[in-house]
């Protein structure tokens, strides 16, 4: 499995956002798609296509605040308790919390 070094911004909800992908570092396995030895021909194709944990992550910008997939669940968050639905009127929804 082939993996980047990145560049990026760390978010205050612990969230990490590539802004710019270095290098890549390849893994050598013809069994990978992004390696340089996965054959340009691959019949049926069901070779691995996800990319590695990123091999290196420079923090290059921190911001506060939370990153974009964070804030429709705060926004959640925050509507439903402006109409009083605490964690135990929503029952099995107590993961939002």
């Amino acid at each position: 499995m082939c993996n980047l070094e990145t560049e990026g911004t760390k978010f205050g909800c612990g969230h990490y956002q590539i802004t710019r992908q270095l290098r890549k570092i390849d893994c050598g396995n013809r069994y990978c798609r992004h390696s340089i030895k996965h054959p340009q021909i691959c019949p049926g194709c069901a070779c691995q296509i996800f990319l590695g944990p990123d091999k290196s992550e420079t923090i290059t910008s921190i911001d506060h605040g939370h990153c974009n997939q964070c804030v429709p669940c705060l926004a959640l968050r925050i509507a439903l308790f402006s109409i009083n639905l605490t964690p135990s009127v929503l029952g099995h929804a107590r993961h939002l919390y």
